[in-house]
């Protein structure tokens, strides 16, 4: 509940003409993933994500973005983009994902994208796309190449980025 009148306070902000200078630029892309986000999460105020509404805030987000040659800010709005898109089962999905491989990002976002790229071939009965892609989420993770994956062990999983996903990508291995 706080969650969502800190995102009633932003929207109303957004709202208020006298504001319209502050939601310029960057702002107004992280207002738009970020009120995207609100609506691609299934704590919402429906209860359930709703597609129209987080669909309508992300490509906002990525016209700003465009516009303003924010480059970096592409790859995360594109991974959510298919993260919607996947879970209303399209496979429009993967074009989203695969776009945020092309963009700027950090090592752990590149780790979150592989392992939704496993999911979405997963879903769909893909599988050895999908053992692939989680492969690359736990090289990327581990820092080690692909073909070390299997071999990498406890050694390196200590100075991974994330031991949470690095668990999360074996149980989903297994």
């Amino acid at each position: 509940e706080e969650y969502l009148n800190l995102i009633n306070k932003l929207i109303s902000a957004k709202n208020d003409t006298a504001n319209a200078d502050f939601f310029e630029g960057k702002r107004n892309i992280l207002y738009h993933f970020i009120v995207g986000n609100f609506y691609n999460a299934d704590e919402n105020t429906s209860g359930s994500y709703e597609f129209q509404n987080a669909n309508y805030h992300y490509q906002k987000a990525v016209e700003t973005s465009e516009k303003q040659k924010y480059y970096n800010y592409l790859s995360p709005i594109y991974a959510n983009f298919g993260n919607l898109y996947h879970k209303e089962k399209k496979d429009s999905a993967i074009f989203f994902l695969e776009k945020s491989l092309a963009y700027p990002h950090a090592k752990f976002r590149e780790i979150k994208i592989y392992r939704n790229l496993y999911d979405y071939y997963y879903d769909r009965d893909q599988l050895p796309k999908a053992l692939e892609s989680i492969n690359r989420s736990m090289a990327a993770n581990l820092s080690v190449s692909e073909d070390s994956v299997n071999i990498a062990g406890y050694n390196f999983y200590d100075n991974c980025i994330n031991q949470d996903e690095v668990l999360a990508a074996i149980v989903k291995k297994v």
